[in-house]
This record gives structure tokens, C-alpha cells and sequence, in this order.
């Protein structure tokens, strides 16, 4: 029974991996939406770009808006591999693609999307525990960040709270030629066939079709009633 449940795991995870990478171009940042700010990061000023960002997928002529989930890893302009995954429900990737989804719209200046991308980073690397904690903060005094930044930031946090989303994708990019992981993003939701379920889905898929699949297999092989 086990050896058969490993067996059938082993083949469906080899018919899910993807033939092939997916391509994404990342063209510019849109200072309509975005620019730069300065916050605190683990402890230390910092001063960087957050706001949206504008790609397109896999060659298409589409121009898209990202967000960046990855503060710790730099990306340039230019073109990467990319593989759309489906965030977990109830994680805070998926709470970061409710705001995706249900505020993007929102973003209507350079503060808000400033605050926009803080309230991303925040849920994602401090499990959004404000302004004021944590390895991502407000940086204060005259050189802070702005007030309509913070506010912005909070007001995404407050209203992210307890949501969560499955309909946008978390773009895992890396570079083409050396493989190496570049910056992640939120982006519009992808239908990407063959996606590698997460490993507890794995686990109920092949478990729960290995176990059906044993039963058929002793109803086959089960002995003929007595006489």
C-alpha cells in the first residue's frame, strides 16, 4: 500500500512540473503610483522606491501592474523567468493578493501607492504588525516618512485584515540565465496549467488517490465468493 501511494505521488508530481518557464518584462516603476520613501528596515534608515510597477507576462503586448512581496531581493529592468503560483488561503501572501484584488483600485496617487507597497511589505515579512514594529517601520522625525504615507499604510492594514484571496499570483521570478531568484510580485491572477499543487495538497491528492485507487485494485484482485 505504501510503496503504491509513493509510486503514484512520484508520477503525479512529474506530470505537474511545467515544461517550461514563463517570462516576465519588467518595463518601469509608475511615479503616478509610487516613488520614493524613506522607512526604517531592520533597525537602520532607508530610503527606496515602493509603488507600483509595470511588466508585461510572457510576451504578451498587455502592459500589467505589480507589486513588489519580496523586499530583500533586488530586480532591474529587463526580462526574467517567472512562475505564477497560486497563493495558500489564509496565508499572508493570500492576504496581500485580497489587497491585490479588492484595492488595487484604490491607488490612485504616488502617497497611496507608497503606502500600498509598505502595508505589502509589512504583511509579508512582520505579519502586519503596524507602522511601529517589527523589521519594517515608519521612519520619524524631519526626515521621516511622509504622514499621508502612514496613513495610507495603516488604512491597508486595517482593512487586509483577516482577508484572504486566491484570485491574483504570486510571480516567482528569477534570472534566465543563471537561475538565480530575483524579486517576487503580486500581479493579476494567472491560470497556469500543470501548477505544482503546495505540498499539503499533495499529500491529500495522492494519499486520497492512492488510497481509491488500492481499493479498485483489491476489488480486482479479491478471491471469488465460497460455494
Amino acid at each position: 500500500m505504501v510503496k503504491f501511494v509513493w509510486i503514484f505521488l512520484f508520477l503525479f508530481l512529474a506530470a505537474a512540473t511545467p515544461a517550461s518557464p514563463y517570462t516576465i518584462e519588467v518595463i518601469n516603476t509608475d511615479s503616478t503610483r509610487g516613488g520614493g520613501v524613506n522607512f526604517v528596515v531592520d533597525g537602520a534608515n532607508y530610503n527606496g522606491y515602493a509603488g507600483a510597477i509595470f511588466g508585461r507576462f510572457d510576451g504578451g503586448s498587455e502592459t500589467l501592474t505589480f507589486f513588489c512581496v519580496d523586499l530583500f531581493t533586488g530586480i532591474s529592468l529587463g526580462t526574467y523567468g517567472t512562475t505564477p503560483v497560486t497563493p495558500i488561503s489564509a496565508t499572508a501572501q493570500a492576504r496581500v493578493a485580497w489587497l491585490y484584488e479588492n484595492q488595487l483600485s484604490t491607488v490612485t496617487s504616488a502617497n497611496l501607492g507608497r503606502g500600498f507597497q509598505l502595508a505589502i511589505w509589512d504583511i509579508i515579512h512582520d505579519g502586519g504588525d503596524g507602522v511601529s514594529a517589527g523589521r519594517i517601520r515608519q521612519r520619524t522625525g524631519s526626515n521621516g516618512t511622509p504622514a499621508a504615507v502612514v496613513t495610507a499604510w495603516n488604512n491597508y492594514l486595517n482593512v487586509s485584515l483577516g482577508q484572504s484571496s486566491t484570485n491574483a499570483s504570486i510571480y516567482r521570478n528569477f534570472d534566465l540565465s543563471s537561475g538565480i531568484p530575483v524579486q517576487d510580485f503580486i500581479g493579476p491572477y494567472q491560470f497556469i496549467e500543470g501548477e505544482i499543487p503546495e505540498p499539503s495538497q499533495w499529500v491529500l491528492m495522492a494519499t486520497g488517490a492512492g488510497v481509491l485507487a488500492f481499493r479498485r485494485f483489491r476489488r480486482r484482485r479479491a478471491p471469488p465468493p465460497a460455494a
